[in-house]
């Protein structure tokens, strides 16, 4: 697969030299002459390139002398705001030499070009805020955010690459590292409104997927635990939707024993059909895909995980955090001689691979927190059942989850 990053690369210095033939064209029709129309379409092929840099390149990983991972919203208004004012850079000097081969006057040709540009400035936010936070959903013809589930494609759902899912979730991942490694958490901890812990790290890696999830251009809607939740009127519609925790196991990330994860799962009406689990520190992903089997990848090396089908002598995998004496009992019920701790979506991933049986959860989950597990657990062989033994079903008008059993046999 070729590389994403060099295709993106490739993709948006095509689309934007492209887009300056109708530059060219306009310019040549205007002045009549196809010298000054070709340093017009010059000039805004440079100035865009300049800004795809920034914008895409520059600002997104070194945002105004802090780390990628500063204050999302701030970062956001303070990159677009500098994005149209430096866009307006071509638009002042096709303005100007469009003007001086028209009127041969330099100074009038700039002031006229000064007042295109500073008038394109004030436009350009007007349009952003419709665009953006008001509309939204509808980006120009193509669709963004909430979809018509009748519109999804069915044959682009069967061409998502796995390559491409595992690539998002390791470049969110990455940055998730970046923090753990390098940032004095007394700086960097937050409170959510339930008091959960909440780091600048589940935000960086939220932005990350949602945006590359929206790069593949197959208009399914993104359930994120730090997005924007939409309603159950909304989502009973959904025929494919995206369940992403971007970091789960925020205390393992906060107590530092590197037992968290990203996951990305993709729901078909409401059962998990693919899944990704990567952990950062342990440089281990975990890929699950119903039908279609399951596997790892740990240190580059990509390994076929199946579950372990035993009769017996079985072993269960606990939370650190959240083990209970309902638990226990319903352990007792399957033979179980040992057991193992580990945190976040890891418990699943245990029983995929076999070293783990069983996986039996009391407390209260999310639908982001198991789905992605859910699906490598499933991809391996084995099942996932609720409190009635019937699969475990996503999409609920309350997301919160019940009960769940994770088997392996």
């Amino acid at each position: 697969m070729q590389d994403s990053n060099a295709r993106s690369f490739i993709k948006g210095v095509t689309w934007r030299m492209v887009g300056s033939l109708d530059t060219l064209t306009i310019a040549f029709i205007f002045t009549g002459s196809l010298e000054a129309g070709a340093k017009i379409a010059g000039v805004e092929v440079i100035t865009k390139l300049i800004l795809y840099y920034f914008h895409e390149r520059g600002w997104n990983f070194i945002p105004w002398g802090r780390k990628s991972y500063g204050p999302t919203k701030w970062r956001s208004i303070t990159k677009v705001i500098s994005w149209r004012a430096i866009g307006s850079l071509d638009t002042f000097l096709i303005a100007y030499f469009m003007g001086r081969s028209h009127v041969g006057d330099d100074e009038a040709a700039g002031i006229a070009g000064a007042k295109i540009a500073f008038t394109e400035m004030v436009t350009k936010p007007i349009l952003y805020y419709f665009h953006e936070r008001v509309w939204g959903n509808v980006k120009w013809g193509r669709i963004k955010g909430d979809v018509n589930p009748t519109l999804t494609n069915k044959n682009m759902i069967e061409d998502i690459k796995l390559e491409d899912l595992v690539d998002i979730a390791q470049k969110a991942g990455d940055k998730i590292l970046d923090i753990y490694e390098n940032e004095d958490f007394s700086k960097t901890i937050d409170f959510k409104a339930d008091d959960s812990p909440l780091t600048v790290a589940d935000k960086a890696s939220h932005e990350i997927i949602d945006h590359a999830l929206e790069l593949l251009d197959l208009g399914i809607p993104v359930l994120s635990e730090e997005g924007k939740q939409r309603p159950y009127e909304i989502r009973k519609e959904w025929k494919y939707f995206w369940c992403v925790d971007p970091l789960d196991g925020t205390k393992e990330f906060i107590n530092k024993n590197g037992e968290f994860t990203v996951n990305i799962a993709l729901i078909k009406g409401n059962e998990p059909i693919l899944g990704i689990v990567y952990a950062p520190v342990l440089n281990t992903t975990y890929v699950g895909k119903k039908g279609e089997g399951a596997y790892m990848i740990k240190d580059g090396v990509k390994t076929e995980i199946k579950i372990n089908e035993k009769s017996s002598g079985r072993i269960a995998v606990k939370s650190k955090s959240h083990s209970s004496e309902a638990e226990d009992k319903v352990l007792s019920q399957y033979d179980v001689t040992d057991t193992i701790s580990v945190g976040s979506s890891l418990k699943f991933c245990m029983v995929a691979e076999g070293k783990a049986d069983i996986y039996y959860r009391h407390g209260p989950t999310m639908e982001w927190d198991t789905a992605a597990g859910q699906a490598v657990v499933e991809g391996a062989g084995g099942t996932v059942l609720d409190a009635d033994n019937k699969p475990f079903g996503y999409n609920k008008e309350n997301l919160l989850n019940g009960s769940f059993l994770a088997l392996g046999f």
